[in-house]
C-alpha cells in the first residue's frame, strides 16, 4: 500500500491543474509562445509594481505577479533554497525563479516582497493565467497552462513539469535550480 504525503499532493494538484489545459504544443516550439519578455535585466524586478504578493507562511519564499502585455509572470525568492553550487551564495541575495521566461533562475534581493500576504499550506490561489499551490513544507508549486510549464519555489527551485511532463524528479542535478539550455 502506497501512503501519498501531503507534498506529493500538492504537487499531483498543480500537475494536474496544468494538464487540464495543456496544449498539444510540439516539442520544438518556445517556451514563450506569446513572445512577451521578462521586462526587465537577468537579477532585476521591472520597474512597475506588482500587482499580488503572496509569501509562504514561515516568510522564507516570497512572490511577485505582473502582468506584461496581457502575459503573467510570477518572480520568487527563495531564502531556504538547498541548491547545490548556489550562485547567489556570498552575494547576500537569495535565489529567486521566474516563470514566463526561459532563463528561470538568478538572484534576488533578500527583502524582495517583504509583508506578502502569507499563504497557507495546501492551498490553490489563482492570478490572472497563473495558479499557485502550496504544500506542508511551505514550497510552492507554481504553473501558467498557456506556458505550459510548473516551477517549484522553496526548499529547492527548479522547474518542477514542462509541456505535462514532470521533469523534477529525473533531472541529473537532483533538483539543481539551472534548468536545460539555461544560460548559467
Amino acid at each position: 500500500m502506497r501512503t501519498i504525503t501531503r507534498g506529493a499532493l500538492a504537487a499531483f494538484a498543480a500537475t494536474a491543474a496544468l494538464a487540464a489545459g495543456t496544449t498539444t504544443a510540439s516539442a520544438n516550439e518556445g517556451f514563450n509562445p506569446r513572445g512577451v519578455e521578462w521586462p526587465a535585466a537577468h537579477g532585476a524586478l521591472p520597474a512597475q509594481a506588482p500587482y499580488a504578493t503572496f509569501a509562504n507562511n514561515q516568510d522564507t519564499v516570497r512572490c511577485g505577479v505582473y502582468n506584461v502585455d496581457g502575459q503573467d509572470f510570477v518572480h520568487c525568492l527563495s531564502l531556504v533554497d538547498t541548491m547545490p553550487g548556489h550562485m547567489c551564495a556570498g552575494q547576500g541575495k537569495a535565489n529567486a525563479m521566474n516563470l514566463g521566461k526561459g532563463d528561470a533562475w538568478d538572484c534576488a534581493d533578500r527583502n524582495a516582497f517583504a509583508g506578502a500576504q502569507k499563504m497557507g499550506n495546501l492551498q490553490l490561489h489563482r492570478y490572472g493565467t497563473t495558479f499557485v499551490a502550496s504544500d506542508t513544507k511551505g514550497n510552492f508549486f507554481i504553473g501558467d497552462r498557456g506556458l505550459s510549464r510548473i516551477i517549484r519555489v522553496g526548499e529547492i527551485n527548479d522547474i518542477y513539469a514542462d509541456r505535462g511532463r514532470i521533469i523534477a524528479f529525473n533531472s541529473k542535478l537532483r533538483g539543481s535550480s539551472i534548468p536545460a539550455m539555461s544560460s548559467v
